[in-house]
């Protein structure tokens, strides 16, 4: 079965997708642990690669879950997920696994509750989660540093006077050709008096 878009049920008559078939498929096979981890490290196939994470999280341990699914969140492409009353989204791999690790129910199945992240980072069963963010977040706070040693030894006396001002547009702004008078009833009065 070749395998185009995630989702649970969905129509009138609640026909399920072909995603949710091949995970009773799996349910009912019930593949060994390697497998699964094999579909969950597949990178030419995204939708095999949903496919893995969703029965891992459906059959795992808490530990399972975290150690094979967040490394996922690095993996930002696109999926097509058929919504409940037929339409088409597109959702990132990244959001659906973050689906799949924080909500209760994703694609029109209640998943088994997980243990909390920080229970099992407090028991040393899981290290704590280092975003591949910090690694650029250190990156740049690093260079704002050295930008800010370098504005100090540069500053001139015209930053210092005035702060900064954008040397391309005029100091005030232009004002309109046609202005309205300021006092709308002496125009009024005087247009009553010569009728």
């Amino acid at each position: 079965m070749e395998l185009k878009f995630v989702g649970g049920v969905f129509g009138g008559n609640i026909k399920p997708t072909p995603f949710i078939c091949l995970i009773l498929k799996m349910l009912q096979i019930q593949p060994e642990k390697d497998i699964i981890v094999e579909f969950i490290k597949n990178e030419d196939f995204k939708y095999v690669r949903a496919l893995g994470a969703f029965y891992m999280r459906l059959v795992g341990t808490s530990l399972d879950c975290f150690k094979y699914l967040e490394p996922l969140y690095n993996d930002f492409r696109k999926l097509k997920r058929q919504s409940r009353d037929g339409t088409f989204m597109l959702v990132h791999l990244d959001m659906f696994i973050d689906e799949l690790l924080r909500e209760e129910r994703v694609c029109d199945i209640i998943l088994p509750r997980l243990q909390k992240r920080h229970v099992l980072e407090e028991n040393n069963d899981l290290e704590p989660r280092v975003s591949a963010l910090d690694d650029d977040l250190d990156d740049v706070e690093s260079s704002d540093n050295e930008d800010v040693k370098e504005t100090k030894v540069r500053s001139s006396p015209e930053r210092q006077r005035g702060g900064y001002r954008d040397l391309d547009r005029p100091r005030r702004s232009p004002s309109p050709k046609f202005r309205r008078s300021r006092s709308p009833q002496i125009g009024r009065a005087s247009c009553r008096e010569r009728v």
